[in-house]
């Protein structure tokens, strides 16, 4: 990100206080724009990454080792060398409720951008077996043009989105806008196997109902990320939370029929 537009990224976008709880601005693409230029779902957001020496990191450390019972000494020597950042650290949370960021912190701008659902992704049993004798799962994945296409569009939308904010445009990685695969090397996977057991009305389509009860098997259910249809492009915890709330509901009244 450009020195200069570092304080207008910082005040617009910087994560803010609300009850308590901190939370991070992300721009989300609407599904306007999604349907009109073909598109994934895909946003945009701005992670922070402090030197481990800076007051931000040794206070979460601290924090951390807290929440571990065990507090981290090491860390907490590094305070009083930082008692200026971890000043504006409080004060900026209690007065401002943003997160302080501070003058070595450094920030860049990632896209984050679902899968499509193919079919060809997918898992299914090799020809070769474990020590028990068991098919051992094969992983077919891969990212084909779809992702590159939103990815490469919805740049160009944040390039207009901060031309008319006045904020100066970051610097794009070249790759980006080559129509080949090089992009991939500074894409990264954010950890979330979801498709696995999709969700769906039919067997022909999909692993389980609406009801997260695999087809034709009375007595088994599947829980987790794994039945999202699609992935999305934000954080899918908390709705795997509400379908395992859910599925616990169906689960006893299940049992109570039983």
């Amino acid at each position: 990100i450009p020195a200069s537009s570092l304080p207008a990224i910082i005040r617009t976008f910087a994560p803010y206080l609300y009850k308590g709880i901190l939370h991070t601005p992300k721009i989300e693409a609407t599904s306007h724009w999604r349907a009109r230029t073909r598109a994934l779902s895909v946003m945009a957001h701005f992670p922070i990454e402090e030197p481990e020496d800076s007051g931000s990191a040794v206070v979460r450390s601290v924090l951390r080792s807290i929440q571990h019972g065990k507090l981290n000494w090491a860390a907490i020597a590094h305070l009083p060398q930082n008692i200026g950042e971890v000043a504006n650290l409080t004060w900026t949370a209690k007065v401002r409720h943003r997160r302080a960021i501070s003058r070595r912190a450094h920030i860049r701008l990632n896209l984050d951008c679902e899968q499509y659902p193919s079919p060809d992704n997918r898992i299914t049993l090799s020809n070769h077996t474990d020590e028990l004798g068991m098919p051992i799962p094969q992983l077919h994945w891969r990212i084909g043009e779809r992702e590159r296409h939103t990815i490469t569009t919805y740049s160009n939308t944040i390039d207009t989105l901060f031309q008319t904010m006045k904020i100066e445009l970051p610097y794009w990685r070249p790759e980006l806008k080559e129509e080949n695969d090089t992009w991939l090397n500074y894409a990264g996977d954010t950890f979330h196997m979801m498709g696995g057991t999709r969700m769906g009305t039919s067997s022909a389509n999909s692993v389980v109902d609406r009801n997260l009860r695999v087809h034709g098997i009375d007595n088994l259910w599947v829980a987790g990320c794994s039945v999202f249809p699609t992935g999305g492009s934000s954080n899918p915890t908390f709705t795997m939370m509400a379908l395992t709330l859910r599925l616990a509901d169906t689960l006893k009244n299940y049992l109570h029929t039983k």
